[in-house]
């Protein structure tokens, strides 16, 4: 193309042209620009060919090596010259030349070769140019040659180099705290280390500085164990670690080790300097402590000496106060029995205070105490006398309706303004104190109530009457000034004994059974039964029996003793015993039929004993003699007095109550009561005193022993049974007048014109659920009938059975012991199912000493625990018998037999691990569990059944299904099967169609602990140490998918996990301690509950899912004197079998009980079944020669195991032999030091005889 002229033609292509390219031929035109000049690169032999892209793996890619920095392209830090002297050659050299004179600039310079020795066939001899030597292309090709054979040396050198580094030790020395780092050792090593050089440097440093510090002059060092040592931690790199790259390490830790080589370094003067301080400020120190411990250890001498004097001029001045309220006790009372028989034709004031004093133990036993002391209401029947107004001190605040129903009751005795002359207060601080105190008390503690009574009584007669007398009843008598009308307090507690009333007894010459009294220990009862066999040779035959079957009934004579000497019968009881406690009447039927009223009376005519006044009731058994016969060969019946109980009896309070509804007289002659048909009006009526009515006269004669005003026709007899004590838990569902009415509807009332019906005794509001009951009629059949109708309406109104205890499970209240009935539970509400017999029995052949109990093959592979109680809450011994086809046999050995035709109950319990069966057996995290039970629809036994009930008790309302065996119903969370009717004895207990199946919602933990170890340490200095060694597994449904934090926080009130094991530890428990393996448990807390236990809760980190799995330890520490008892020379050890865990069962357990060095014939007790007790034979360990141990193994553990204690007891030498050891050791030492001294002298004398010698 022209660029000229672009019209003029185009010139020829010529070959010159395509010579210049195809770049050339576009850009002159030859070839126009949107021509497409692929062709032309893909054939041909053109320079830039165009091809397919190779794709080439990742995996061949060569490795790139590491650039050099160095100009000569080597690390020139290994390279050295080899200084060794060159042959001397002809050819002179500039230098000399220059000296000799010559010219410089004609000289020619010469290359100087510089070899090395190695073979002749490394590499080919390098070709010389052609040509002349002073040319300029000579010069150009000896330069390169130099660099030639340099190169060629370089080579040699780095594969020497790399030689070095491979398979070099990198073994290097410090001399003198510096490293020789110019060796080729090190720099190899360097060269290796380059990685991790900061960290080796700073080793080599730390080595350096300690070498220096004890002035070590040389040391070898292990380059590759320092490079190890190198790469850990700086924290916690440390001396050892560092000496352990040492070679020489045997020279150099004894040098070390030399004393004062520390202080031979750079900074010994100043490390010096620094110990030497140290060591005087430490002995000034010490110094000083040693001051403040002997001022702290005055200054407790001090105080404890002022606490002594303190405490000592306290009982002085107690003394004086004691001894002045004695005097002003005396003198009140000598007043008080002087003026009593005026005192009583006066106006007065009776302050009633119905306390129950007795010792701590027994009242914290009685359920209800406060109600129990508030049950003699009917002590304000009283003011029948016009001439007595009544202050009534109440346990606690009494209620709008029990005040309105006792004012009612009142006026229906004929008293028309009631509330002028009773006073009803009660101590305002009952609240502030323990249930069990006294109402004396806490009447004590309480000013205000106090001030109340003073400020009544003021100027006017008055006296106090208590109930149970006790010390705190003098006091309150002497607090107010005014006397008691009871025994003297110190005398009631002696005669309110079996021993004290005996005394009585014989010193009224009163028959009482043969025996002997004020026993206080097991070798004063062996003596006394021993004489007592001597001295009545007639007797064939001894039995010790609680219940004795000869004895015919209890009788309870009410006598009050005037303060001048008169003893007057008020009342007289045949008492029924409590089923459960045969000591404790329950109900009282008057007039007593057992016994000729004429003995009691004649006996307690003969009970004029000086220095006894007030109230007080004397108990009687009569028995069959079978010695004595009388007409028709029966058994003479004889009369015995058993004891003395001062006070105002509920007994006595309740014929109180009789005789003032009734209108009755008492016959003390008879033993009667009979209406007042006639009574002659008085000659005259005092202005100041009130007309006396019927009921007034009745009253007045028993409370006072005061003669009526005038004479009294007999009329009918009247009879009464009463239940002072009616307890009931559904009672207080029942509202009070809706209550009421209801028994008036269905005839449960009294009739005041014949005097006849039931009334009721309210010492509380209902929601409290106690009441008494008090039922007249003409004769005592009538009056057993109205009981029975009333007992059978609050049956029916609030159901026989009361519901159970949250806490305890057991059933409270006494109703139960009126109509009882049979029924059996099971307790699902956790993964230890728990299984309540109720079963009642009777036999009408033969007495019945054994009962025997069948548990399915099924339930028994799973049974942990058994235990059986009598109807009277004795405890039975449960043994394992025989097998039949389907079950396995338990005999439960019954404290005394049945007899024969005679109703007995027991109540079995069970507990079975591991057989609730999860259903799903995987769960997610957010689901809720659910578990199968199986068991049959009755309780399988070798005996006919007249009826059966099935209960089963579910954790939640939540069933999934269950069996329809009718008949059936669910009410809440509680499954009822039955009543089953006449089921035979001996079925098999699980075919197809008895099985009870119920899947229900169960999110309680299956706290399971596979293994349990527990050891006990007794050690006799003071400790006993207990450590628990515990794998904790869930058992529950195993946990499906992973576990989520943020889940579990959001689901954690329906998750079937637990993450907190609480533990209650023993009252004593200190030192506590735990572990765990992976840290796990890492939170606890430790708090002190109110029944004096201590509680510790466990946290775990993370929480336990069906299958997951912990372990920890658990230890803590008790006084020796808390565990163990010493009693008749041998030491008795009681502790519980299983973990101080709740709700945790064990799969096997271990207890290893670690007994004191010098214990010997060791015996152990373990009250349950299938335990392994394995004695070894010693246990021995540097502080001891050998200790007894005693190990005791059981699978499937359950907490009920706790309930009785395992024993262990054994001798011991004595009380001075546990400081056997300690004076061992010392005589050893002072024997060592007396043979030293003996040697001392013995060297010395010999070497002054050698020395004179010489």
């Amino acid at each position: 193309m022209n660029r000229t002229d672009p019209t003029a033609p185009s010139p020829d292509l010529v070959e010159e042209d395509a010579r210049g390219g195809v770049h050339n031929l576009v850009t002159r035109g030859f070839l126009p620009p949107s021509v497409d000049v692929t062709p032309a690169f893909t054939h041909g032999t053109s320079v830039i060919q165009n091809s397919r892209v190779k794709i080439y793996d990742r995996a061949s890619q060569p490795v790139k090596s590491m650039p050099y920095t160095n100009p000569s392209g080597f690390n020139m830090a290994s390279l050295k010259f080899d200084m060794s002297t060159t042959p001397a050659t002809s050819t002179p050299s500039p230098v000399a030349a220059v000296v000799s004179g010559g010219d410089v600039s004609k000289m020619v310079v010469t290359p100087i070769d510089i070899s090395f020795d190695a073979p002749l066939s490394s590499h080919p001899p390098v070709e010389q140019p052609k040509g002349g030597a002073t040319g300029g292309d000579d010069t150009n090709g000896g330069d390169s040659s130099t660099i030639h054979n340099l190169r060629r040396n370089v080579e040699k050198i780095r594969g020497y180099n790399e030689l070095l580094d491979t398979y070099s030790l990198h073994q290097f020395i410090i001399r003198k705290g510096k490293t020789l780092s110019d060796t080729p050792e090190f720099i190899s090593f360097q060269r290796t280390t380059e990685d991790l050089w900061g960290s080796v440097s700073t080793s080599i440093q730390e080595l350096e500085a300690m070498l220096t510090s004890y002035s070590v002059p040389l040391a070898y060092v292990d380059g590759q164990k320092l490079m190890k040592i190198a790469a850990m931690d700086a924290t916690t790199r440390g001396t050892t670690e560092l000496l352990s790259c040492i070679l020489n390490m045997d020279e150099v830790s004894s040098l070390m080790r030399r004393p004062g080589q520390r202080y031979k370094g750079s900074q010994g003067p100043d490390l010096a300097v620094v110990l030497i301080q140290s060591v005087w400020r430490m002995f000034l120190t010490k110094k000083r402590l040693k001051n403040h411990h002997g001022n702290e250890d005055a200054a407790v001498i001090q105080r404890i000496y002022r606490s002594y004097r303190c405490f000592s001029q306290l009982q002085q001045r107690l003394k004086l106060v004691r001894e002045a309220d004695l005097r002003i006790w005396d003198a009140q009372m000598q007043r008080f029995r002087a003026n009593w028989d005026t005192m009583k034709m006066q106006r007065r004031v009776v302050v009633h205070v119905p306390s129950f004093a007795s010792d701590d133990r027994t009242r914290l036993k009685m359920d209800n105490f406060s109600i129990r002391q508030n049950l003699q209401m009917a002590r304000m029947c009283a003011i029948a006398d016009p001439n007595v107004d009544i202050i009534y001190i109440s346990p606690f605040e009494l209620s709008p309706d029990i005040q309105r129903y006792q004012v009612r009751l009142l006026q229906l005795g004929g008293i028309t303004d009631p509330q002028t002359r009773i006073r009803m207060l009660h101590p305002e601080n009952v609240d502030r104190f323990p249930e069990h105190f006294s109402l004396t008390t806490l009447l004590l503690y309480s000013p205000h109530c106090l001030k109340k009574i003073k400020r009544f009584v003021r100027g006017k007669n008055a006296y106090i009457v208590t109930g149970n007398v006790g010390p705190e009843d003098k006091r309150l008598a002497i607090a107010l000034q005014i006397p008691l009308l009871g025994m003297d307090p110190d005398k009631a507690l002696l005669y309110g004994t079996r021993s004290g009333g005996k005394r009585i007894f014989m010193a009224a010459d009163v028959n009482i059974p043969m025996g002997a009294h004020d026993i206080y220990d097991e070798d004063e009862l062996i003596q006394s039964l021993s004489k007592l066999i001597a001295a009545d040779v007639d007797q064939n035959e001894w039995l010790v029996k609680a219940y004795p079957s000869k004895v015919l009934s209890h009788v309870r004579a009410n006598v009050f003793i005037e303060p001048s000497g008169g003893v007057h019968i008020t009342s007289a009881h045949d008492l029924f015993m409590s089923p459960a406690n045969k000591h404790l009447p329950q109900c009282a039927l008057f007039p007593q039929t057992s016994v000729p009223y004429q003995a009691i009376r004649v006996r307690v005519d003969a009970l004029v004993i000086t220095s006894i006044i007030g109230y007080a009731s004397i108990d009687y058994m009569s028995f069959a003699d079978p010695k004595t016969l009388v007409g028709g060969g029966r058994p003479r019946q004889r009369l015995w007095a058993m004891q003395v109980v001062p006070g105002l009896t509920n007994t006595a309070v309740s014929f109180v109550m009789f005789a003032f509804l009734s209108c009755s007289q008492f016959n003390p002659i008879t033993g009667k009561c009979h209406l007042q048909v006639a009574a002659p009006p008085p000659a005259a009526t005092s202005a100041t005193v009130a007309p006396i009515t019927q009921a007034q006269k009745a009253v007045e004669t028993i409370l006072s022993a005061r003669p009526p005003n005038g004479a009294v026709v007999c009329g009918p007899e009247r009879a009464y049974m009463v239940l002072d004590y009616i307890y009931h838990p559904n009672m207080a569902t029942l509202h009070f007048s809706t209550f009421f009415n209801t028994c008036r509807l269905n005839g449960v009332s009294f009739d005041l014109q014949r005097a006849i019906g039931a009334a009721f005794i309210l010492a509380d509001s209902l929601t409290a659920g106690v009441m008494g009951l008090m039922c007249i009629g003409e004769n005592d059949k009538e009056a057993f009938r109205i009981a029975r109708q009333a007992v059978e309406l609050i049956g029916d109104q609030v159901g026989v059975q009361a519901l159970p205890d949250s806490l305890s499970g057991e059933r409270l209240g006494n109703f139960p012991y009126l109509l009882a009935i049979v029924k059996r539970t099971f307790d699902l509400t956790r993964h230890i199912v728990r299984q309540v017999d109720d079963i009642s029995f009777r036999d009408d052949d033969a007495s019945v000493a054994t009962y025997t109990v069948a548990i399915p093959f099924d339930f028994h592979e799973r049974l942990s625990h058994m235990s059986a109680k009598t109807g009277k809450n004795a405890v039975c011994e449960v043994v394992q018998g025989e097998k039949t086809s389907h079950t396995q046999l338990y005999h439960v050995q019954l404290p005394s037999p049945v007899l024969k035709g005679a109703d007995g109950s027991i109540k079995v319990t069970a507990y079975f691990t591991r057989i609730l069966t999860p259903l799903p057996a995987a769960i997610k995290q957010s689901e809720d569990q659910l578990v199968v039970f199986h068991a049959p629809h009755v309780l399988p036994s070798p005996y006919a059944t007249v009826t059966q009930t099935t209960r089963i008790k579910l954790p939640s309302t939540h069933i999934e299904r269950h069996s329809t065996v009718d008949p059936v119903s669910v009410k809440g969370s509680v499954l009822t099967y039955g009543p089953y009717t006449a089921v035979p004895g001996g079925a098999p207990p699980s075919s197809a169609n008895e099985l009870i199946t119920v899947h229900f919602q169960h999110n309680e933990p299956f706290l399971t602990m596979t293994s349990l170890v527990k050891e006990v340490d007794v050690s006799m200095w003071g400790r006993v140490s207990t450590e628990e060694v515990v794998d904790v597994e869930h058992t529950g449904a195993a946990l499906a998918g992973g576990f989520s934090r943020f889940e579990y926080s959001e689901h954690d009130a329906v998750s079937a996990s637990f993450r907190s094991f609480v533990a209650v530890l023993p009252k004593h428990a200190v030192n506590v301690y735990y572990r765990d393996q992976i840290g796990n448990i890492t939170t606890s807390a430790l708090s002190d509950l109110s029944n004096g236990h201590t509680e510790l809760v466990l946290e775990a980190r993370y929480p336990l899912f069906g299958g997951w799995k912990t372990q920890y330890y658990l230890g803590y520490s008790e006084p020796t004197a808390s565990v163990l008892v010493h009693a008749n020379d041998r030491f008795r050890l009681e502790g519980h079998l299983s973990t101080c865990v709740e709700h945790a069962a064990v799969d096997d357990l271990t207890l290893k009980v670690i007994l004191p060095q010098g214990a010997t014939n060791v015996q152990v007790t373990a009250p349950w079944l299938h335990v392994k007790i394995t004695h070894t034979t010693r246990r021995q360990s540097f502080l001891d020669a050998g200790r007894p141990v005693v190990i005791l193994k059981k699978t499937n553990v359950v907490p009920a195991h706790n309930d009785v204690p395992f024993t262990v007891s054994f001798d011991y030498p004595g009380q001075y032999y546990v400081y056997r050891e300690p004076a061992l050791v010392v005589g050893a030492c002072f024997g060592l030091f007396v043979m030293y001294m003996a040697l001392t002298r013995l060297w010395n004398q010999a070497r002054q005889s050698q020395t004179k010698q010489d």
